[in-house]
C-alpha cells in the first residue's frame, strides 16, 4: 500500500499557506500605517483552519476581515501600529 505525499503532510501545507496569506495582509497593514482611509485587514487563523478542514480536498481563499480599531483616527485609517506588530509576531 503506497502513501501519497499529500496525505503524508496532512494539513501542514494548508497551515503554512494560511500563515503566508496572513503575513502578507499584516505587512500590508504595516506598510499603510500612514495612508488616509486605509482599513486594516486580518484573517482568523483558527476559524480558517477549521473551515478548511471541512473542505480539505477543495480549499478556498481565506476570508479577510476588517479590523475594528481601539481608537479611530481622524483620517479614517484603522491601522494601530502596536497591534499590527504584535499580530505579526504571533503569526510567525
Amino acid at each position: 500500500m503506497s502513501i501519497t505525499f499529500d496525505k503524508a503532510l496532512g494539513v501542514h501545507p494548508q497551515a503554512v499557506a494560511l500563515r503566508l496569506s496572513r503575513a502578507e495582509l499584516l505587512s500590508a497593514n504595516l506598510a499603510n500605517v500612514d495612508t488616509p482611509n486605509f482599513q486594516a485587514k486580518d484573517i482568523d487563523f483558527a476559524a480558517e483552519m477549521q473551515r478548511s478542514s471541512w473542505s480539505f480536498s477543495n480549499p478556498s481563499a481565506p476570508q479577510e476581515m476588517y479590523r475594528v480599531p481601539y481608537q479611530p483616527s481622524s483620517d479614517g485609517n484603522t491601522v494601530a501600529l502596536n497591534v499590527e506588530q504584535a499580530e505579526f509576531a504571533k503569526n510567525t
